[in-house]
């Protein structure tokens, strides 16, 4: 799986241009990735990519973006506008090819990731879910979901985003079960002191709000027959044997050194395949 330079997901090249994205120094790669990746831009620009320099902080904006660079400190800054994005939002086709994720026999790669078990919410299947949230991203770049997990509360999300620029996230099925309310999100933030309207062209953002966590993807694509294992992943921090129970149905996981003993259903569908982008989480109101 690529990114939108053209990066495979998971590479340093694909951690710097997510950086890049969101405005970076040069210090801020070297910490990230151990160089400048220089080199990254240069191939970002020869394959149609823009490169933006204010002071000693470099932009990485995607051809076809047309995204203002500035120095604003809002969440909805991230956001491109939706009048960029003119072109009719339809329903997404597969991105993601197993072979192309293939790991050791099971289809899904182990790398840092995102797990939420995901099923219906009211009258919306999973598959429509993932077609209306992959068409908020058609509008306008990003696209909010709603979770409920003590395993992947915002600030750890934000956290775990920061350590692990672009991180994958695995949408997997199961038995989640259905918030008892449903109420819809009218303001984000990212840490709840000063609050912001949902970003013009999302669409509807319903849930339990009550201490949910919105994740902020900048892609997502549905899955076609493609399994994941749940024994080649440890939850972060901690490194413990990953586990879904009742209230924690989504996890930051990491890559285990080996086969680690968890849940008896360890092969799991996925259902489709995001990425985080900044802030990586926010709080709902």
């Amino acid at each position: 799986m690529y990114d939108k330079f053209g990066f495979r997901l998971g590479s340093k090249r694909s951690i710097a241009a997510s950086l890049y994205e969101r405005g970076a120094t040069q210090a801020d790669l070297i910490a990230a990735t151990g160089t400048t990746q220089y080199n990254m831009l240069k191939d970002a620009e020869r394959r149609g990519h823009r490169v933006v320099v204010k002071g000693d902080r470099y932009w990485l904006v995607a051809a076809g973006d047309n995204v203002a660079v500035g120095s604003s400190s809002k969440i909805s800054a991230g956001f491109p506008q939706a009048e960029a994005r003119k072109t009719q939002a339809t329903r997404p086709l597969p991105v993601v090819r197993q072979e192309e994720l293939r790991v050791e026999g099971a289809p899904v790669a182990a790398v840092p990731a995102i797990l939420s078990v995901i099923g219906w919410h009211g009258e919306e299947s999973p598959e429509d879910i993932v077609a209306r949230k992959a068409e908020d991203i058609a509008r306008t770049g990003r696209t909010l979901w709603v979770i409920q997990s003590w395993k992947a509360k915002t600030d750890a999300v934000q956290a775990f985003g920061r350590t692990y620029p672009g991180a994958v996230v695995y949408f997997i099925e199961g038995g989640a079960i259905p918030a008892g309310i449903s109420q819809a999100a009218v303001h984000m933030s990212e840490d709840r002191r000063i609050w912001e309207p949902l970003p013009e062209g999302i669409g509807r953002v319903t849930g339990k709000l009550a201490g949910a966590t919105a994740l902020v993807l900048d892609r997502l694509a549905p899955c076609d027959r493609t399994t994941i294992d749940l024994w080649r992943f440890v939850e972060h921090p901690g490194n413990a044997p990953l586990r879904f129970i009742r209230g924690a149905s989504t996890a930051c996981v990491i890559p285990a050194t080996s086969i680690v003993v968890g849940m008896k259903s360890r092969h799991r569908r996925v259902v489709a395949v995001g990425r985080l982008a900044g802030p990586s989480a926010a709080y709902l109101r």
